[in-house]
């Protein structure tokens, strides 16, 4: 699996670029939600749970697509994308 880094875009602080693959876009005053685009596709990701880590993803009919649920503070957890399952 190619390593990919996610780089902030100059000039726009809340934007994001995946070279290759797409950007995310940082929403909110807290930075809790944000938009990712890859080509024609996009999906609005949001973050649900009050004592967990957890993130969702949604396409443009809101339906959940993907998810990431981290198991602790100092990082890690398991991300969910359609039936593909990644430890982290």
């Amino acid at each position: 699996m190619a390593d990919l880094e996610l780089t902030r875009t100059p000039g726009d602080k809340r934007l994001y670029a995946l070279a290759g693959a797409g950007t995310l876009r940082l929403k909110g005053w807290t930075s809790r939600s944000a938009t990712a685009e890859a080509g024609e596709l996009r999906w609005e990701i949001s973050h649900k749970g009050f004592l967990k880590t957890v993130y969702e993803a949604a396409d443009a009919a809101g339906t959940t697509v993907g998810s990431f649920e981290g198991r602790t503070m100092r990082g890690g957890g398991e991300l969910r994308w359609g039936e593909r399952l990644l430890e982290l």
